[in-house]
């Protein structure tokens, strides 16, 4: 939807979750010498400012990036397994808070954890938005190795006209759906995506970020319907950070097909450390499903 400016929501604890995952993907794909590419349709701005008016309105970062930062740098989160492995994602949003209170969006996160010779395929429909991917896209080029691409276009119709990869861009990598879901249409529009790249680019891996709303639940349940009783790989993990209440964003999933080898395992140390740091008034709450977790070609 054209309305929809993620400015309002960055940092809040379904971009934590989200954001993870890409990272634990990217270095799960860095482990082989082989370039990946990753493709994002709807992109956003790639960073955002946590100091002004539309953070600020909302304050989903101070419950969200801004209190685990905080924690972090008064050795409040305790060393565990899964905080170790959260640990390279505060320090790069710790880097961009204290240089400019920024937070990383994921084409940030991926080109961040990314390699020289991997490519970053961005689409952003927005008008405006474009303007500042473009921007920030130069940003991003000049701190870290990945080649990015940008387009300004719909992410739906690109990504079924752009996979499989085809040169210059490598044959392997992953991909992100992430939509506001503000319209119907999206849930349908996702899963029709979804199934027509995997038809065609059965390798790939793909992410699919969903939120938790309870006058979305029919959608939602739908959507995971169509994706994970078919016979397709899958893991599907949800982060709530309270109980279902009847307005508003009370968690999120990450329904991902050919999830690299151990994913899931890292996940299930991840999540209870969000639970205990996001978590509202001792009502978090996570859940990771998956099919037999098997080494992948990816």
């Amino acid at each position: 939807m054209l309305s929809y400016r993620h400015g309002f929501h960055a940092g809040n604890h379904a971009d934590i979750f989200k954001h993870l995952t890409l990272m634990l993907i990217t270095q799960s794909l860095c482990k082989k010498e082989k370039p990946f590419c990753y493709f994002d349709t709807h992109a956003g701005a790639a960073l955002y400012s946590l100091d002004d008016e539309w953070a600020l309105q909302t304050g989903e970062a101070d419950k969200g990036i801004k209190k685990m930062l905080e924690l972090s740098a008064g050795d409040k989160i305790q060393t565990t397994a899964g905080n170790e492995l959260i640990l390279p994602y505060i320090s790069y949003c710790k880097k961009l808070y204290d240089e400019a209170v920024q937070y990383p969006g994921s084409p940030a996160i991926v080109s961040h954890f990314a390699r020289r010779g991997d490519q970053l395929v961005l689409m952003e429909l927005h008008n405006t938005e474009i303007e500042r991917l473009r921007a920030n896209a130069e940003i991003l080029k000049k701190e870290n190795a990945a080649d990015i691409h940008v387009h300004h276009r719909n992410g739906f119709e690109g990504l079924i006209s752009m996979t499989p990869p085809k040169p210059p861009l490598p044959a392997r990598g992953f991909v992100l759906i992430d939509p506001s879901y503000e319209t119907d249409s999206d849930y349908n529009d996702v899963a029709e995506t979804v199934l027509a790249v995997n038809k065609k680019w059965s390798t790939g891996i793909i992410c699919i970020w969903y939120p938790l709303i309870q006058n979305r639940s029919a959608e939602i349940e739908k959507l995971k319907a169509s994706v994970i009783y078919r016979d397709i790989k899958t893991l599907n993990a949800e982060l709530c950070v309270s109980k279902p209440k009847e307005r508003g964003l009370y968690g999120s999933g990450m329904l991902i097909i050919n999830p690299p080898w151990q994913l899931s395992d890292k996940l299930r140390q991840i999540l209870p450390q969000l639970v205990q740091i996001l978590g509202e008034q001792g009502e978090g709450s996570f859940s990771v499903e998956a099919t037999e977790d098997e080494p992948s070609s990816n």
